[in-house]
């Protein structure tokens, strides 16, 4: 009764540097990954190194509060001059 099976902290399977290259991976704003299975792939070719993807998963969204497929509030390469003009010849949506 007084011992349990519970194991303790396991050490990281991502290594100090492999931390560190995937953190500026993940905050680079044009890097082009737009989804987790994306990013696995491209830690398995930048390291050689195969890691499951609820590891990765799990672990981007804990260090770094990573979500998927959620849209940002504006494109980096957006051109306001586009857009405003867009917003001008756009047919009006009447709400009732």
């Amino acid at each position: 009764m007084l011992s349990h099976a519970m194991g303790g902290n396991r050490p990281s399977v991502i290594s100090a540097e492999q931390e560190a290259v995937l953190r500026e991976k993940v905050h680079e704003p044009r890097n082009g990954v737009p989804g987790f299975v994306e990013l696995m792939h491209w830690f398995e070719e930048r390291f050689g190194e195969k890691i499951n993807y609820k590891t990765l998963n799990g672990y981007v969204k804990r260090k770094y509060g990573a979500q998927v497929k959620t849209a940002r509030k504006s494109h980096v390469l957006k051109d306001p001059l586009a857009a405003e003009a867009f917003k001008k010849t756009s047919p009006r949506t009447v709400l009732t």
